[in-house]
């Protein structure tokens, strides 16, 4: 084998244990606040359930390494991330119903991989491994989508905080790398998934960066009008001290005129109610 296959397996190798990982970040905060926050469940759930059928389908073709012992590994990641989010989770019952619908998905796999690699299906080695190409195709679809989970949570809430940044980042180059492996070996099932992680990842990005930005703009632009209004409505130290405990108290124009107004309202008042009161005694003077 070439120098340039081997390079390109590493590099693949190395990329998917970072993307096997890349969750870990986010469950350090969420250690600390003891709470998933906003966070969607799918990322994690995905992550065991893709490399669940990866693990079959790489069984299927003998693609040991890379796919299988990465597939095996992102298994034992994937399970252990979901069990902690279950614990820390703010809304149990969608997590729930998400981790459902993925053991059912797995439980099917497992059932029609056993039978199929058995003979029990009748169905030829290639028809076999093109079946699982397909579903593994489609979970690594979704697991590369499961950081949009989020995204109408962040319109709702206005802050990029709830989603997954690093596993966005790495899906990017996780993709990248499966690209290459794919295009040298000549796996269409691996190629066609990661072509769509990169549009996924990017899209991500590009979303997280705006809403920061967006974010960060709008803060500065209440800084600013905070500042000019106060510079606006403060007057240039003028004290007044107080005979209690001679405390400087700073008077503002606006304060002014609300003592101004609320001092004509009750002399207003007074005029009213003295002169309802003068009614009152002619009407009843004259009965």
């Amino acid at each position: 084998m070439s120098t340039g296959p081997i390079v390109v397996k590493i590099f693949t190798i190395i990329r998917t244990v970072m993307m096997r990982f890349s969750l870990v970040l986010d469950f350090v905060r969420m250690r600390k606040q003891s709470s998933t926050g906003d966070m969607s469940v799918m990322p994690p759930v995905m992550l065991f359930t893709n490399c669940f059928t990866s693990s079959f389908y790489s069984y299927v073709i003998e693609d040991i390494a890379p796919l299988f012992v990465t597939s095996v590994l992102g298994v034992v990641v994937g399970g252990v991330l979901t069990c902690l989010f279950y614990c820390w989770a703010s809304n149990k019952t969608e997590s729930v119903q998400v981790i459902i619908v993925a053991v059912f998905v797995c439980v099917v796999v497992t059932i029609y991989g056993a039978l199929a690699v058995t003979g029990v299906t009748g169905q030829s080695h290639s028809s076999v491994s093109t079946t699982l190409g397909f579903i593994t195709i489609a979970a690594t679809i979704v697991l590369y989508a499961s950081p949009m989970a989020t995204i109408i949570r962040v319109l709702q809430t206005k802050t990029a905080s709830s989603m997954p940044y690093t596993m966005g980042v790495v899906n990017v180059l996780n993709s990248l790398g499966w690209i290459l492996n794919s295009s040298l070996v000549d796996n269409m099932f691996m190629l066609a998934p990661n072509i769509g992680g990169i549009i996924l990842g990017t899209s991500l990005h590009t979303s997280i960066r705006t809403r920061h930005e967006l974010t960060r703009r709008v803060r500065r632009c209440r800084l600013k009008m905070s500042t000019a209004l106060q510079n606006s409505l403060l007057l240039p130290s003028r004290t007044k001290k107080t005979a209690k405990n001679g405390a400087s108290r700073l008077i503002t124009p606006a304060v002014l005129v609300l003592l101004r107004y609320s001092h004509q309202f009750v002399k207003l008042r007074k005029i009213n109610c003295a002169a309802g009161a003068k009614r009152y005694q002619a009407k009843h003077h004259t009965r």
